[in-house]
């Protein structure tokens, strides 16, 4: 067992990979074929749009990230005190840089998943210049923080990370649902030492293949470099090419 301390806080993370067990869903039930109708339902219906809920209802803490066409604040939900992690999407923004349908996808997306290793999206409203995503806290900010601290992690580390993540695509991908934008800086660390997936804005539902041009550039894999076409494998040669050991 090793304990590190992150961040300069008086904070100490022991991660323990010698033994432990994850809390996922039982891919047998998953096989079900009413659970897979329950996630179309889900993913074609219009999302709610909470009209009760404002902005002025919440007390902002910090700027949590900054994106080319969005931010995302930590706010203080007044009724009840919980901290949430709001994104906030600047409506004209998303036309200019013409993500209208990244964006319809990922709330769609989010609103029709359940998975205990991503995010959850708790509800949704907007205004007259921005649309506004809230989600849970996950406190312990995000994996590329972690790697620039440690530089490289221990093996036993690194697979513990790894076996999340292909819990995670093995869900999305039995709902044909690709991610396409697997980097560090999308993947959450919570109190406990266990990832949350974040950021669907390139997730795409489909049925083979797909030829979007999308994701980070240092990230792409081949297939998407070179225009061929490309399905549920470009997640896997990305968590294989880019999980730090």
């Amino acid at each position: 067992m090793q304990t590190y301390s992150y961040f300069n806080e008086n904070i100490s993370h022991t991660i323990s990979c010698n033994e432990y067990s994850l809390n996922s869903i039982d891919y047998n039930t998953l096989k079900n074929i009413q659970f897979k109708e329950d996630f179309e339902k889900r993913y074609q219906l219009s999302y709610k749009i909470e009209y009760e809920l404002d902005l002025h209802k919440f007390e902002l803490i910090i700027t949590l990230g900054q994106g080319s066409f969005g931010r995302v604040l930590l706010v203080v939900f007044e009724q009840n005190k919980i901290e949430y992690a709001l994104k906030v999407l600047d409506k004209s923004k998303i036309v200019k840089y013409n993500q209208i349908k990244h964006v319809q996808n990922e709330i769609r997306i989010l609103n029709a998943i359940r998975h205990p290793n991503i995010i959850i999206m708790h509800s949704l409203f907007k205004d007259n210049s921005y649309i506004y995503v809230l989600m849970e806290y996950v406190r312990g900010g995000d994996l590329f923080s972690y790697i620039n601290k440690l530089k490289v992690f221990q093996e036993h580390i690194t697979l513990f990370f790894a076996a999340q993540i292909v819990l995670v695509f093995e869900y999305l991908h039995f709902f044909d649902i690709i991610y396409r934008d697997l980097k560090p800086e999308n993947i959450l660390v919570d109190h406990h030492g266990y990832l949350k997936l974040a950021d669907f804005g390139f997730a795409k539902q489909i049925q083979q293949r797909t030829y979007t041009l999308c994701g980070t550039p240092d990230y792409f894999s081949p297939e998407i470099l070179q225009s061929k076409g490309h399905g549920k494998p470009t997640d896997w040669w990305t968590l294989g090419a880019r999980m730090p050991i």
